[in-house]
């Protein structure tokens, strides 16, 4: 049977409407401790009200996993108050009924294996994307591990990395991030301190690049390292049994939506439907590009034995398909022109209005 692990919103109707006939587990955060996302956009959820949802969760038979997945802690990790602080904290959530945590950070995953007993899964933050990852962080005591989604169409290496793998193997199904991502590192290390910020304005020059990076062309959808629900089942010919949904800051219907297509296998929308991030990055709304997903059946077929490791180079296969399967619903150049216009008052020191209104205009800072 396939494991999903997706995003809770920490009510009991989530919980109820997931589908039958797979394994859930759960993932989150309280959101002054986002790890890696916005916690100005994540579920208004309080520690008492965590602890509940993660009994009401165990008596289903889903498990949950806190994510404590910065990638960066300001160097702070060897203080005495933050080992303190994180130590009294694996207690509360052992104390709370979580079975364990996402962590990126290799420190902090010896702490939790040293100090808890509860199970450690490694962030798509910690980047393992080659087999010399997978056995470092399997000798650090992981009890899984989500591969980097640039994995996703590197057939050869998920096959390999089954061969080593004594952990779970996760598998990132519905990412809308760019193909290899250059922005990863930068934007993961952004993220870790943005509940530091406090309440008010929260600017993301990482998503807004590459939002921009993904209305340059229509082919660009194609390249980004999705798996179509329908596509599953070749992962799972690899060994693959373990999956991972996206989508920590979307809404109830969203994550259900994206739940229910991968555990049915199937879905007759628009492949942006499941996607994160694509049409949910705000104040921008839908991408002008929609992928039918019904007319990429065999698309996969045709990456198998493709090097996208390489690069592109003179390979027009994703470009053939884009004609094929995207169509564009509006003008791209004003959705395009729209995301200029806040990457350049980032970047040239225009952002000089005052902070509950950044840009001069009553307009919202892009996040999801």
């Amino acid at each position: 049977m396939a494991t999903f692990m997706v995003p809770t919103t920490f009510t009991d109707s989530f919980l109820d409407g997931l589908p039958g006939g797979v394994a859930w587990g759960l993932y989150g955060s309280l959101p002054h401790e986002p790890g890696l996302r916005n916690g100005q956009s994540l579920p208004k959820v309080t520690a008492a009200g965590l602890a509940s949802h993660v009994k009401a969760a165990a008596a289903r038979g889903i498990p949950f996993y806190y994510a404590l997945n910065h990638t960066c802690f300001g160097a702070q990790e060897f203080t005495a108050e933050f080992q303190r602080s994180i130590v009294n904290f694996l207690a509360w959530l052992e104390e709370a009924g979580v079975v364990g945590v996402i962590v990126a950070s290799p420190y902090l995953a010896e702490v939790v294996k040293n100090r808890s007993s509860l199970k450690v899964h490694v962030s798509l933050g910690a980047q393992v994307d080659n087999l010399h990852k997978v056995v470092f962080w399997q000798e650090l005591g992981a009890d899984g591990i989500y591969l980097d989604d640039s994995l996703n169409r590197d057939f050869e290496t998920l096959a390999s990395a089954q061969r080593v793998a004594r952990c779970q193997l996760f598998l990132s199904v519905n990412t809308g991030c760019v193909l290899h991502c250059p922005l990863r590192v930068s934007h993961g290390t952004y993220l870790s301190h943005s509940h530091q910020r406090g309440p008010g304005f929260f600017a993301d020059y990482a998503l807004l690049r590459c939002s921009l990076m993904r209305a340059t062309s229509p082919t660009e959808l194609l390249r980004l390292p999705w798996i179509r629900p329908e596509d599953l089942s070749y992962y799972e010919s690899l060994g693959f049994s373990s999956f991972k949904i996206w989508g920590r800051t979307n809404d109830e219907g969203w994550l259900l939506r994206v739940a229910r297509a991968y555990a049915a296998r199937s879905y007759q929308g628009d492949l942006n439907d499941l996607l994160d991030p694509l049409d949910n990055v705000l104040p921008f709304g839908r991408s002008p590009y929609r992928v039918r997903n019904g007319r990429l059946d065999g698309f996969l077929n045709g990456l198998v034995g493709k090097p996208c490791r390489l690069g592109c180079g003179s390979c027009r296969y994703c470009h053939s398909w884009a004609q094929r399967a995207i169509e564009t619903e509006f003008p791209v150049d004003d959705y395009r022109r729209s995301i200029e216009a806040v990457i350049e008052r980032l970047t040239t020191g225009c952002f000089r209005p005052s902070l509950s209104d950044p840009c001069g205009s009553g307009s919202a800072w892009p996040m999801r």
